[in-house]
């Protein structure tokens, strides 16, 4: 039996970023209206920001997913992906404090109330930090 190691768990954990960077992309993207909707629902997001916001968050996520399935093993992939899941989880603690119905988060976790969701920002925060210590696996040469 293979013995399974901290770099399968790291490979195990890329795809599990690339799942939910893909989801939220994805409900952002077919769901667009009503995430601007959500967007303008929090009074500390200035107006002007919002249209720039609504394009910017999916592009950057759409980015993470890029730079996780074509370039997994970079030091400069885990720590965008990293400062990505940071300002998300930012972001989702703006909207608690402004006590908006949804965090605009595409509804990714529309049904979870909100300390669920930031444990589920922070695990998420926790798995890209520790890709960011990724080595690849030592070959016999």
């Amino acid at each position: 039996m293979k013995k399974i190691t901290n770099y399968h768990f790291r490979e195990f954990g890329a795809y599990l970023l690339i799942a939910v960077f893909t989801y939220a992309v994805l409900k952002k993207v077919l769901y667009f209206q009503q995430f601007e909707i959500d967007l303008f629902t929090s009074y500390l997001i200035p107006e002007f920001l919002i249209n720039i916001l609504s394009y910017g968050i999916p592009l950057m996520e759409f980015f993470a997913i890029v730079l996780l399935v074509f370039f997994s093993k970079n030091k400069f992939t885990a720590g965008y992906v990293f400062s990505v899941v940071v300002l998300l989880s930012i972001y989702l603690i703006v909207f608690e404090i402004t006590k908006t119905e949804d965090c605009g988060c595409g509804r990714l976790f529309a049904e979870l109330s909100f300390w669920p969701h930031l444990l589920f920002n922070l695990i998420i925060t926790g798995l890209s930090y520790f890709l960011l210590s990724r080595k690849p696996p030592k070959t016999d040469s």
